[in-house]
């Protein structure tokens, strides 16, 4: 309980308890104290001249110059004018006096007694002060021995030890301090703090950290909560706490460069695997690499999923490659802001990917802004523009819009040959694109030369056996079979196939792609039984490195079966047709959106079966049960 009544100093009681428990050799402590208390406190400019006043007198008694009753009456008249809700101003009087008298060195117990009857005597108001303090006390004193004995009377009903006892005794008192328990409720909250302070000490008793600091900081908190003394077994744990989060930091520093160390070495293990086209096994080691790092590397973070995002993309696994993309994208956004060339970087792959899955219409503005990124970071003629310029007209043409793919080709090209030379191998591939545009307008007069000037750079740049010069034979080829220049293309097929059988070993994707062409070629030329064995092998490549229902697959299994259909073995054919219709409509399925080839297959499928003799509706029949959603029977 709070007294309400205004006081003109404050006593905190730990320095009462200090001032009671000294000899009168301790008393030099007072006027200091005194001080500390009052002063700030006091909002009575009297009452502040009235403690200068006291003080001023407590120093000269200090000093032994003055042991007048009137400086003591004044000393205790500040004593009796602090208000603690425990004892009464008379009660503590009453025990500075007799630790006065029971110290014999003391010059002050002759003084006291007067003082005292002064103090209480000559002063009608300070006596009624203490009349009422004393009351309040006396009401006090009977309030709180109803509560031990009500304590005592339910602990009792509960066993535990008479340690125990008093620990909770002194633990709900406290509680009773500071929050208003109804009497009703106590048996219940004395059970459950029983029950957590029972609890609290067996735990404490066994757990151990290793570390003999933290452990003995535990121990004394252990024992002193033995005691019911919470304040300080929390204070002593919070030390212990703060012992072990330093340790941990340290520990989690040195952990984390341990996993990001196992995390790049997991990630070089994953591009040898994919140097070897192992992609399966390069994915897992990117998704581990990625569950290791820590997650206070976001750049590398970015990256790894960048790099594990292509890898799905190469084994046409799309959705698992499009949130990976998004990611990044985000990552780096976040990191560098919206504006930063990396962030360019992560939307041209993205743009990449939905051009891969036939969403140009999403893919034109990432590609668009990839560029102006790149523009306002590097400069319009900056080489990285270039690219990007690049990109966006190969997406031009892929929606047959030459007119606009054009310009950016041949501004493309000359940035590369401004910034890199006219020889440079970033040329060649500039006039390589824009050569197929012209290829790809039937200018084959235009695209000619530039297929040459390209593949004349790449052999004086890497020399005569480069796979990039494979690439460029292919395409010179692909122009001479266009323009029915059959001799002169074959053996520039098969001089590129040589190329990636050697610089790439014979299961290489790109082996598929060179024995898929010159099959082609012979098809072309009516050598079908040169043609059929090619196709296989390609085929068989294809479904080895990227799996089954790859849809590069597809486009394999769609020519061996056009060379089964030619060869009048429609039976042979077949299967392989409905393979590829299945093939695109799972890529249809997994990403949402139609294969551009898709179209294509389900024509070359349903003249296939009415070759074979089947009516309309069988064949309707057919396509309803590869896809009930998209074709239906009539």
């Amino acid at each position: 309980m709070k007294e309400n009544q205004k006081t003109y100093l404050g006593f905190r009681p730990i320095f009462i308890k200090r001032f009671l428990r000294g000899s009168a050799k301790s008393l030099p402590v007072l006027g200091p104290l005194l001080k500390e208390i009052t002063f700030g406190v006091l909002d009575d400019e009297s009452a502040k001249a009235e403690s200068e006043k006291i003080h001023n007198k407590l120093d000269e008694i200090l000093k032994g110059q003055d042991y007048q009753e009137v400086d003591f009456a004044e000393i205790l008249l500040a004593l009796h004018i602090q208000t603690d809700v425990n004892e009464t101003i008379s009660k503590r009087l009453k025990e500075i006096e007799q630790s006065l008298r029971d110290d014999s060195d003391s010059p002050f117990p002759e003084y006291f007694g007067k003082a005292l009857d002064k103090v209480i005597a000559g002063n009608e108001k300070i006596r009624a002060d203490i009349q009422k303090l004393s009351d309040d006390h006396k009401q006090q004193s009977v309030e709180h021995k109803q509560q031990i004995d009500l304590l005592n009377e339910i602990l009792a009903k509960i066993a535990i030890d008479e340690k125990t006892k008093l620990a909770i005794e002194k633990i709900f008192l406290n509680i009773l301090h500071k929050e208003d328990i109804p009497q009703w409720q106590w048996p219940e909250k004395l059970q459950e703090i029983t029950k957590h302070h029972q609890e609290l000490l067996a735990k404490l008793q066994t757990i151990e950290s290793g570390d003999p600091a933290v452990d003995t900081l535990r121990d004394k908190a252990r024992r002193i909560i033995e005691l019911g003394d919470y304040d300080n077994a929390d204070q002593l744990l919070r030390k212990a706490v703060d012992i072990d989060r330093k340790a941990i930091k340290s520990q989690q520093e040195r952990l984390d460069n341990r996993k990001l160390s196992m995390s790049q070495s997991l990630a070089s293990r994953a591009d040898l695997a994919e140097t070897k086209l192992d992609y399966k096994k390069a994915i897992d080691l990117y998704k581990e690499a990625l569950d290791i790092l820590p997650q206070n590397q976001q750049a590398i973070q970015a990256v790894y999923m960048n790099n594990l995002a292509f890898l799905h993309h190469t084994v046409a696994n799309y959705n698992e490659a499009e949130p990976l993309m998004k990611q990044a994208l985000a990552i780096d956004e976040a990191r560098l802001g919206k504006d930063h060339p990396k962030v360019a970087i992560r939307l041209n792959n993205l743009a990449l990917l939905y051009q891969a899955t036939n969403r140009l219409a999403k893919a034109e503005p990432l590609f668009k802004r990839a560029l102006a990124i790149d523009e306002a970071s590097f400069g319009k003629d900056h080489p990285n523009v270039a690219t990007r310029l690049n990109n966006l007209a190969i997406l031009y043409q892929a929606t047959n819009r030459m007119a606009e793919a054009e310009p950016l080709k041949k501004r493309a090209l000359a940035i590369w040959e401004k910034s890199l030379g006219e020889n440079h191998p970033q040329v060649a591939t500039a006039l390589n694109n824009l050569a197929m545009l012209y290829y790809a307008t039937n200018r084959f007069s235009e695209a000619e030369p530039m297929f040459k000037q390209a593949l004349a750079i790449d052999e004086t740049s890497f020399g005569k056996d480069h796979p990039n010069v494979a690439i460029r034979l292919n395409n010179l080829a692909a122009l001479y079979q266009a323009t029915n220049r059959l001799s002169e293309a074959e053996p520039m097929l098969k001089r590129a196939l040589a190329i990636w059988e050697k610089s790439l070993g014979e299961n290489h994707p790109q082996v598929a792609t060179a024995l898929n062409n010159l099959a082609g070629l012979y098809q072309d030329t009516n050598r079908l039984a040169e043609a059929e064995p090619m196709y296989k092998q390609a085929l068989a490549i294809y479904e080895a490195s990227l799996g089954k229902d790859h849809p590069d697959v597809a486009r394999d299994l769609n020519n061996l079966a056009q060379l089964y259909q030619a060869t009048n073995r429609l039976a042979e054919a077949e299967p392989l047709m409905k393979r590829v219709v299945e093939i695109l409509l799972q890529f249809t399925r997994r990403t949402g959106h139609p294969h551009p080839h898709l179209e294509d297959a389900v024509k070359n499928y349903t003249g296939l079966l009415r070759q074979m003799g089947y009516s309309k509706d069988e064949v309707d029949a057919r396509l309803n049960r590869l896809a009930p959603e998209m074709f239906k029977s009539k």
